[in-house]
């Protein structure tokens, strides 16, 4: 069979191709403007006409042209594309307009994907690469927040390394890069730009797109995922460090992991220089940074298709349109894959082939670590830094990057600096003057891309469980991958290049201490795999997975929370002897029940049960539904209770300011949890029983009489990449450019949702893959293309938010 029972309603469209501001599920904000008092102000009422009047004209022509320029490619309107010994034909799927592409081989595929991105997301295949070659205030804007983000990544050397990351590839693997550039190429050879592009000034003829241009997209993904967030910990980390009292903190919530600092790096730490180096906001809303996930895998004893179901759904930031993830059915003559790639990158990373299905959760491998070195200048006027003992310098290595700015006739020198003996970037200030220092050195700096390209184009040709994991394993990003196959097996391989360590990784080491030097790669056959566990099921959700190895590979998870909600989910549907159906899998990737708020409430519930005007609240179930107002009081409690603990150790104050640079929320949990006899230096006298009561009734005591349910305080806004910085906000969201929602859920359910100050994470996209069946149930939250008056650029939004699914079928 091909078609197993769906959940899926039509979605409907205007003109416009957005649902009416009228439909319940689309709650606009009050509109921004107070037109009963600008009435009385005549001039400035005609100022608001006129330009309400233009932006009319100036949309109307935008979207006259843009229906013009656009492509019509449909199901009932294939279109057949040739380059050089390459031809694909290319439609879409009826229902959901996802891109259909049809080749005799994976390089015929690859010129037609290539097609399609440029098609579908044309625009967002360019911003990618601006910022991927750190050109954004060159060619988009020339502001201080632009030129922040062009240093940061140029210092990496990603472009100065493609010479180097193009060599390790095979033949075939550069020939595969090549027919998928042709393809991007051939679109724009043949059709007009997009209008952003045009509004840029910016004509990709002129600078082809190129192979090299999908290992830079490649190799920013896993820094901007995992691995960044690892060095915000560990950066973290170090400025606790260097505060009274913090490193018996720091030891105490990162246990064991930090054991093994000495005194000598503890006193190195106190001279530390810290630059700020954290990633900048737009890197991220521009090529997208998995944060969490969750996959799971049930076998077919276990279901009632009498195979395997795999379930995955990658949690990223998704609070701009196009989404960052583009669903594609690519066919040859004798396979298929469906699933998701990203835009200027032709691998299918997550989806199902005819034979297999894979889906990953980021592994929060630790691919980095920062070094302390002694830098200072030689008689030269060089930088140099002490590389070993006894006070041996070495001049670094400068490479000055020339950053231009638009619009402005002088560029900004930036000088980027590594040590001699590695590729440690060295964290210094421009004016440089003698000090101790960081450098930050990354596993996959030069090597970034390959490895994926390798693996994810080895995986789609994989007929089983064990050929999935012989290909991933080798892949550079770090991914806990769950597989199946039609042959009713399972998986589990852990994936990503990892460093060989002599400490945890979690504290930085002397540079010139060759004893905790990287001693290359662990050997990829030495990370974690097995088939066909005796339990019939395997889960992650980037909990803590380690090798048999003397140091670990992962020293900072993200905490079992999800991964156990998993577990009871399956482990009540085995115990009452039923099997899993599609809607079962529906139910689990919605779940909204919070098993950290359990974790506290088994302490709390004693302590306030009794109370009558507590007893509701006491009786929540720790379901984080969006028309509740207990998940509000619940977490007004939880941050009082962090800022009352951790405030006695930096300060309230400054413990506000340090806690948004980390993501690693499970350990301050379980700092507070165990309420360790070693910690007594902070809880003094009051027991942990006695803490969370005084907490709760100083939060119970200032709530307001009416406590807004959980989605007034829990709301996304879909903001497109381009367009919402260009407009007006009350324009944007007038024309349904921008989007905005109450969501459900929090940063530890299933179905999670986390609103920070200037960015929100949440289900990037879900795929239930039957392997009884020929197809996959996806949605994600956006659509196929990227133009505002496309009836695909917001074709399954509101899918993604009932959580409802579409059928992608190759059949």
């Amino acid at each position: 069979s091909t078609t197993p029972p769906l959940f899926t309603t039509p979605v409907p469209t205007s003109f416009f191709h957005f649902l009416p501001l009228s439909h319940p599920f689309h709650k606009p904000k009050a509109f921004p403007f107070n037109f009963t008092q600008i009435s009385s102000m005549v001039s400035l009422k005609k100022q608001v006409v006129n330009v309400a009047f233009a932006y009319l004209v100036f949309f109307g022509i935008v979207g006259f042209l843009g229906l013009l320029m656009q492509n019509n490619i449909s199901a009932r309107n294939p279109l057949t594309i040739r380059h050089e010994q390459y031809e694909a034909k290319l439609s879409r799927d009826a229902s959901s307009g996802v891109a259909i592409v049809d080749g005799a081989t994976m390089n015929d595929v690859a010129l037609g994907l290539g097609y399609m991105h440029a098609l579908d997301r044309g625009m967002q295949i360019f911003l990618q690469r601006f910022v991927a070659q750190g050109r954004l205030a060159e060619i988009v804007k020339a502001t201080d927040e632009t030129v922040k983000v062009d240093k940061y990544i140029r210092k990496f050397g990603f472009e100065r390394s493609l010479v180097h990351t193009m060599s390790l590839l095979t033949d075939d693997e550069k020939e595969y890069l090549k027919a998928y550039a042709d393809g991007v190429n051939l679109y724009f050879q043949r059709n007009t730009r997009p209008i952003e592009l045009r509004l840029l000034k910016y004509n990709p003829l002129e600078e082809p797109f190129r192979p090299e241009d999908i290992l830079l997209i490649g190799k920013l993904m896993p820094l901007l995922g995992m691995s960044d967030t690892q060095a915000g910990l560990e950066k973290f980390l170090i400025e606790v460090m260097q505060s009274p009292n913090g490193v018996k903190f720091a030891k105490s919530l990162m246990k064991p992991y930090l054991d093994d600092m000495d005194d000598e790096i503890v006193k190195l730490l106190e001279n530390v220089t810290l630059e700020d180096t954290t990633i900048p906001n737009e890197v991220l809303k521009v090529i997208g940074s998995i944060s969490n996930s969750n996959n799971w895998v049930v076998n077919g004893k276990l279901s009632e298709s009498g195979k395997p179901v795999l379930v995955t759904d990658p949690h990223m930031r998704i609070d701009h349109l196009p989404s960052v993830w583009y669903e594609a059915i690519l066919k040859t003559d004798d396979n298929y894959v469906t699933g998701i790639t990203v835009a200027g990158v032709p691998l299918v990373v997550m989806g199902r082939t005819k034979k297999t299905s894979y889906g990953f959760t980021f592994s929060p491998a630790d691919l980095m670590d920062y070094e302390i070195t002694h830098c200072r200048m030689n008689a030269h006027n060089q930088v140099e830094c002490k590389v070993d003992e006894p006070d041996v310098y070495k001049a670094v290595n400068e490479v000055t990057e020339i950053i231009k700015r638009k619009d402005m006739d002088s560029p900004i020198e930036y000088k980027v600096r590594q040590l001699s003996h590695s590729n440690c970037i060295l964290e210094a200030p421009q004016q440089f003057k003698e000090g101790y220092y960081l450098c930050h050195a990354y596993v996959s700096q030069t090597d970034g891309g390959a490895y994926a390209v390798k693996a994810f184009t080895q995986a789609v040709k994989a007929t089983t469980v064990d050929g999935l994991q012989k290909s991933l394993r080798h892949a550079d990003i770090g991914m806990n991958m769950i597989l199946a196959d039609d042959q009713g097996n399972i998986g589990y391989q852990q994936c990503g290049r990892h460093p060989v360590r002599q400490h945890s990784g979690l504290f930085p080491f002397p540079s010139w201490d060759k004893n905790f030097r990287w001693k290359g790669i662990v050997d990829a056959n030495e990370l974690v795999s097995y088939t066909n566990p005796d339990n019939g099921w395997i889960a992650t959700a980037n909990n803590d997975i380690n090798p048999n190895r003397p140091f670990p590979i992962v020293n900072a998870h993200m905490g079992n929370y999800r991964v156990d909600r998993i577990a009871q989910m399956i482990e009540k549907k085995i115990n009452n002897e039923e099997k899993f159906a599609i809607s079962d899998m529906r139910r689990m990737l919605l779940d909204v029940k919070s098993e950290q708020c359990e974790a506290f409430m088994r302490v709390l519930r004693p302590q306030i049960r009794t109370r009558a005007e507590y007893q509701a609240f006491s009786a929540w179930d720790c379901t984080y539904d969006r028309e509740s107002i207990y998940p509000t009081i619940f977490e007004e409690f939880l941050t009082t209770l962090h800022v009352d603990v951790f405030g006695r150790i930096f300060s309230a104050h400054s413990f506000k300011l340090l806690k948004p640079k980390i993501r690693h929320f499970y350990y301050f949990d379980r700092f507070i949890l165990d309420y360790s006899e070693r910690d007594q230096w902070l809880w003094k006298s009051e027991s942990q029983t006695d803490l969370f009561k005084r907490v709760f009734e100083e939060v119970w005591s200032k709530l307001p009489s009416k406590v807004d349910q959980w989605g007034k305080k829990n709301t996304l806004r879909l903001g497109n990449l381009f367009w919402s910085k260009a407009l007006p906000p009350f324009v944007t969201q007038a024309l349904g450019i921008d989007v905005e929602f109450e969501m459900s859920g929090s940063r530890a359910t299933v179905s999670p949702f986390v609103k920070g100050a200037d960015r929100a994470v949440g289900v990037s996209w879900r795929m239930i893959a039957d392997m009884a069946y020929g197809m996959v149930l996806t949605n994600l939250p956006g659509g196929v293309n990227d133009r505002i008056f496309s009836r695909y650029y917001v074709s399954d939004l509101f899918r993604w938010y009932r959580g409802e699914f579409k059928a992608l079928s190759p059949l």
